[in-house]
């Protein structure tokens, strides 16, 4: 039984840690100059893998970077997890 309190306690944590990450998202939302800022660091991260991938396929090596889109997506996570993280409020 205590296997089923541990998951029970874990479930109310996660349901919990939602509503938190909601509430914050709703009282400090990511601003247009902060989205752009952003989506510069991407556009140039993007490029230069861009770069190191042409220059790989020229010496035979493979890597295939993130797609924009992707890329984007997940410096917001980033960005937005660092700055709940550091108590940061814009």
């Amino acid at each position: 039984m205590p296997n089923n309190d541990i998951s029970e306690s874990a479930a109310k944590l996660r349901k919990l840690a939602d509503r938190l990450h909601r509430g914050w998202a709703k009282l400090h939302p990511v601003t247009e100059k902060q989205m752009l800022g952003v989506r510069e660091a991407v556009r140039d991260q993007w490029l230069r893998e861009q770069q190191v991938q042409s220059q790989a396929g020229s010496t035979g090596q493979t890597h295939k970077p993130k797609a924009p889109k992707q890329a984007q997506t997940e410096a917001k996570r980033r960005k937005r997890r660092n700055d709940q993280s550091h108590g940061h409020s814009h």
